[in-house]
């Protein structure tokens, strides 16, 4: 019997979990099992995951959406915050049995909704010793540590020449993700940065990506010229 399996993924844009979204759904339809994406009307995951063998797109701008529309599935999986509230509701309203992921290290409030969110979910799964220790001490339910799949991103020699051209005889620091400091930690970055000026005067910190910080980030660090953001690449 093929498994059928509904992903929840709420977000808005496009970060790390959302690309752990999309890799498992790949990887499962390799698989051959029957799927569908419960996300945004405007959810870059759409575009990305068009023809994807085997998987159906419902929409739900927000937790209480798409729950009848969803067709019926064996398991749930909550992809984020806000998947986890639509898989507690879903489950609730159809019975089916759902786990998480939960893949950012700040601490779950210990609400009384979260605690009942979580407590019904077969597993929650952590991406970091740090985030399983963190659920395992609320005891609201059975965790189990999985890291974070690998994307497989092609490089490219000409590319990586250019790269280590331009930055001859320097110390290159690089950092790739959100710029969300609460999440990423830029700020040390960007102190180590003032720090290292004279220090170690041949250090770049190279900064990618793009986020809600991004501009205060950027201000913040003007008078450093071993600083660059290079903003998002897809590549």
């Amino acid at each position: 019997m093929t498994l059928r399996i509904t992903h929840v993924n709420l977000a808005r844009g496009f970060r790390g979990g959302e690309r752990q979204t999309e890799l498992l759904i790949q990887a499962l339809a390799a698989q051959g099992m029957t799927q569908q994406l419960v996300c945004r009307a405007d959810s870059p995951l759409r575009t990305r995951l068009q023809g994807t063998p085997q998987l159906s797109f419902v929409t739900a701008n927000h937790q209480l959406m798409g729950h009848w529309r969803a067709a019926q599935s064996d398991l749930v999986h909550a992809h984020e915050a806000k998947a986890v509230h639509w898989a507690w509701l879903h489950h609730c309203l159809r019975g089916t049995p759902y786990i998480l992921t939960r893949r950012v290290p700040q601490e779950v409030k210990a609400t009384g909704f979260n605690r009942r969110c979580y407590r019904q979910a077969s597993m929650a799964v952590a991406i970091s010793s740090p985030i399983e220790q963190h659920l395992q001490a609320r005891h609201w339910c059975p965790v189990q540590r999985i890291p974070s799949a690998l994307a497989h991103l092609k490089h490219d020699p000409a590319n990586v020449a250019t790269l280590r051209s331009h930055y001859a005889g320097a110390f290159v620091i690089g950092h790739a993700g959100a710029l969300v400091d609460k999440h990423k930690g830029q700020r040390e970055l960007i102190a180590a940065a003032r720090r290292l000026q004279t220090e170690m005067p041949d250090a770049r910190f190279l900064m990618l990506g793009d986020g809600a910080d991004g501009e205060a980030l950027r201000a913040e660090s003007q008078d450093l010229p071993n600083v660059e953001w290079l903003g998002f690449k897809s590549n």
